[in-house]
């Protein structure tokens, strides 16, 4: 895991989406954006698999 990366202000990591549909690409644009106020704002990572799942305080 490249923390440097992931620790950095100009990066958003976004899961890979395998969405085909337009509404499931919908769907997938508000569990991210979902995601990305509750890390910005509580600190945690949801469905994190290979990084860190809180942010530091």
């Amino acid at each position: 895991m490249n923390k440097e990366l992931i620790a950095s202000e100009k990066v958003i990591c976004t899961p890979h989406l395998g969405a085909s549909t337009l509404e499931a690409q919908e769907n997938v644009a508000l569990e991210v954006a979902e995601q990305m106020v509750l890390a910005l704002k509580k600190g945690e990572i949801k469905n994190c698999v290979n990084g860190v799942t809180k942010l530091k305080e």
